[in-house]
């Protein structure tokens, strides 16, 4: 069952159409205003955060999504303001003014009813591969959690790409969004069955010590009707581990609404089947049952 809950939301403010040369239009950005007030979405699986952007044709849907407890987040925006944008090509992303930008390469996807999709992760660069669970390791105490300080100086996104125009969201403020998201995170947690009261004490994640041996396997079992048709996707993967460092649950969940991918050697077996892990611990040292997160993306080479 899906909850939602309204953020109340500034004023909206109309966009209002300039005229400009047609070389002034590739240049500078189209700057697209809220028309709705952010929604929040409860559900099994994630909290999702949403807002529609501009009018008429240039209608553009944003939203960021959490699937346990970060400091970052996965958002999307797809609409007619990206139409020129392609994936494959580097597009530079920006939460401004304060978040430094960076480039991304995203695959091609769309979303029913807007179209062309751009998707990544924010506010800030992932880490480079390899660096993902030492990142993990070096977490302050507690559940991560979005900043709603650094939020109340987030006002918009910028997405910038060669031979398209660029696009800025006009965002807002993100304080109360992402105080509202924390909230959600909470609530996910305890609908897992976690202490959460016990993971505001956590000192250190689960470490997964055979992620090598556990990562060539799910590589193994490509989905056939994936490989036949030449599908990728991008998957969540959430391990509930015990005092005893054993994997307990494991749930996938699909990010990118991924097609043909049937699942017959699901990767949630591989990991109860052979995962193994080294408990994670409160401040005083004792093991405590939590949760580990990860994602998967499924690539064809070329």
């Amino acid at each position: 069952m899906i909850f939602r809950r309204m953020i109340p939301a500034a004023p909206v403010l109309l966009l209002l159409a300039m005229p400009m040369t047609a070389q002034a239009a590739d240049d500078e950005p189209v700057h697209l205003k809220p028309q709705s007030p952010w929604q929040l979405d409860y559900a099994d699986s994630r909290c999702r955060l949403g807002r529609y952007f501009g009018e008429g044709d240039e209608k553009t849907v944003f939203w960021l999504e959490q699937y346990g407890p970060s400091d970052g987040f996965t958002w999307l925006v797809a609409g007619p303001a990206i139409d020129r944008f392609r994936s494959r090509r580097e597009t530079n992303v920006q939460f401004g003014p304060h978040f430094p930008r960076w480039q991304i390469s995203y695959p091609e996807t769309t979303l029913e009813g807007f179209g062309p999709a751009i998707s990544g992760t924010g506010p800030v660069a992932p880490p480079d591969d390899g660096d993902e669970d030492k990142e993990a390791a070096n977490k302050p105490v507690g559940l991560p959690h979005l900043d709603a300080e650094a939020g109340r100086e987030l006002f918009w996104l910028r997405l910038d790409q060669k031979f398209a125009q660029p696009v800025v969201l006009e965002l807002g403020k993100m304080d109360k969004p992402f105080e509202a998201m924390n909230q959600c995170v909470e609530d996910l947690v305890a609908h897992w069955g976690v202490d959460v009261e016990a993971q505001k004490t956590r000192a250190t994640p689960p470490q997964f010590t055979n992620i090598m041996l556990v990562a060539r396997k799910i590589q193994e079992h490509y989905p056939e009707k994936a490989v036949r048709s030449g599908s990728q996707a991008n998957f969540h993967l959430r391990i509930l581990v015990g005092v005893n460092g054993q994997a307990t649950d494991c749930t996938l969940t699909d990010i990118t609404l991924a097609t043909n991918f049937d699942m017959r050697r699901h990767p949630c077996r591989i990991v109860l089947d052979s995962a193994k892990f080294e408990s994670a611990r409160d401040v005083n040292g004792n093991p405590v049952a939590s949760f580990y997160e990860t994602n998967i993306a499924y690539r064809i080479g070329r």
